[in-house]
C-alpha cells in the first residue's frame, strides 16, 4: 500500500477556519497536485537545496528558519528518526520515510500557498513551522487519496476499544478485489522532528488489506451472508431480501469504464451452488487469545499463487478475514473486521464496488446470489445438514 497520511479533527479545524481547506479542494480540482509513487531521502535533500536556491527560506524569520533548518538537517542525518503515537498500553515508534519529510519541508505546499505565504505558521494559526507544513502536506495527501479513480464507498465506525476504524471495499488497476482499513484514531504524535503534532502518517500498525484475486467479491458476500445468519444479525439491507440492494444500485451513478467481466451473462446455477457449498459449516470462533481454535474454516476468498483468506469470529463476535499464506499459519493480528453493526456498509461497499466498476464482478451476478440465498431452493439446502 502507499503512503497514508490523516490529519486529525483538531487540525482539519484549524485548516477550516483559515480557508486552507477550501484552497486545498480547488488545487486538487484543479489538478494541479499529482500523487507522489515514490519517495527518496535523495529527493528530499535536492528538494531543500532547490528551496534554498529559489530563495523560499529565506521568507521565514531568522530564528524560525535557523530552527527549521538544524531540525529538519538533524531528523534526516538520523538513522532512526521515527513518529511516537501514544496508543494503549504507551507509546509505539513507527520509523519516519522519506515522504514524511518530503511533506515537512512545504515545498508541496506551494501548490495551495503563496511564496511569501509558505512558512507563516502565525497567519493559519499554527504554532511551529513543522506543524504547518506537515499538517497542510497530510491534508493534500488525504484529498489526494480521496480523489482517486478506485476509491470505494468508504465508512468509519468507533470500536468498542475506542479505536476509530475506516474501511473501503474497493478494486486495484486490475479489477481485483481489494479491502482498506485503517486506524485513524486520532492519538497523541509526535513528529519525526519530535513536535506535537494534529496528523500522522498512518504505519505498520494502523493499516490492514485484504488483497484478493478478481471475481472473489461473491465470495466475500456469501462469507457475509454466512455471519449475519450465524450471529443472528439483522441488517436493514437485507430486511426484503434482495429488494433493499435493488433499491441501493438505483441509487448509484455508474463510471463509463467497467472491466470486461469473466461472466458476462451472470452466474450459471452451478456457480452459485459452488459459493453456498459450505453454508452448512459454521464459521470457526477465535479463542480470547484471538488464535485460531482447530475446527476446520469453510468459508474463503481466494488470492493469487495458492494463497488466501480465511473468514473466523473474534472472541467478541466480529466478522475476520485473516490472511492464509501458503506454508504458514493464518496472520490473525493484520486481519480486515467487521463489527455486527458495520455489515449495512459492508454489504452497500460490495454492491457499489461493482456498479462503479471497480472490480470485475457485476452487481447482477450480486443480486443472483442475494435471490438465491432467499429462495425456497436455498431452504432446502440449508436444511441439508
Amino acid at each position: 500500500m502507499t503512503e497514508v497520511y490523516r490529519a486529525y479533527p483538531h487540525a482539519l479545524r484549524k485548516l477550516d477556519e483559515s480557508g486552507l481547506t477550501a484552497r486545498i479542494e480547488k488545487a486538487l480540482h484543479g489538478s494541479t497536485v499529482k500523487p507522489l509513487r515514490f519517495v527518496s531521502m535523495d529527493d528530499v535533500e535536492r528538494t531543500v537545496n532547490s528551496m534554498e536556491g529559489e530563495g523560499l527560506l529565506g521568507t521565514m524569520k531568522k530564528e524560525d528558519r535557523d530552527r527549521f533548518r538544524a531540525e529538519l538537517s538533524g531528523a534526516i542525518r538520523k538513522k532512526d528518526s521515527c513518529w511516537t503515537v501514544e496508543r494503549a498500553g504507551g507509546g509505539f515508534e513507527e520509523r519516519a520515510v522519506a515522504h514524511d519529510f518530503l511533506l515537512l519541508t512545504g515545498y508541496r505546499n506551494l501548490a495551495v500557498l503563496q511564496k511569501e505565504e509558505l512558512f507563516d505558521y502565525n497567519k493559519f494559526g499554527f504554532s511551529s513551522v513543522s506543524e504547518f507544513t506537515g499538517t497542510v502536506g497530510a491534508a493534500i495527501e488525504m484529498g489526494l487519496a480521496n480523489n482517486g479513480n478506485n476509491k470505494g464507498l468508504a465508512w468509519s465506525t468507533v470500536r468498542n476499544d475506542g479505536r476509530d476504524i475506516s474501511s473501503d471495499i474497493t478494486g486495484d488497476t486490475y479489477g481485483d478485489l481489494r479491502i482498506f482499513q485503517y486506524d485513524v484514531t486520532p492519538y497523541q504524535t509526535q513528529d519525526p522532528i519530535g513536535n506535537t503534532v494534529y496528523y500522522r502518517r498512518l504505519g505498520s500498525r494502523d493499516k490492514m488489506a485484504v488483497e484478493a484475486y478478481h471475481n472473489t467479491e461473491g465470495q466475500l458476500l456469501v462469507s457475509v451472508l454466512k455471519y449475519v445468519n450465524q450471529e443472528n444479525i439483522k441488517p436493514q439491507i437485507l430486511e426484503f431480501g434482495a429488494r433493499g440492494a435493488m433499491l441501493f444500485i438505483s441509487t448509484l451513478e455508474r463510471r463509463d469504464k467497467v472491466y470486461m467481466n469473466e461472466n458476462l451473462f451472470g452466474f450459471k446455477r452451478a456457480s452459485v451452488d459452488m459459493l453456498f457449498s459450505a453454508w452448512n459449516m459454521q464459521i470457526p470462533k477465535l479463542n480470547a487469545m484471538g488464535m485460531p481454535s482447530t475446527e476446520k474454516p469453510g468459508h474463503y476468498i481466494n488470492a493469487q499463487y495458492g494463497e488466501g483468506y480465511v473468514v473466523y469470529l473474534s472472541h467478541e463476535g466480529d466478522m475476520v478475514i485473516a490472511m492464509r499464506e501458503k506454508r504458514k499459519p493464518v496472520n490473525v493480528e493484520e486481519a480486515v473486521t467487521f463489527a455486527p453493526e458495520e455489515i449495512d456498509s459492508v454489504i452497500n461497499g460490495i454492491f457499489y464496488q461493482a456498479v462503479r466498476g471497480l472490480g470485475r464482478t457485476t452487481e447482477r451476478e450480486l443480486v443472483e446470489i442475494l435471490d438465491y440465498r432467499f429462495s425456497p431452493e436455498f431452504g432446502k439446502l440449508a436444511r441439508r445438514a
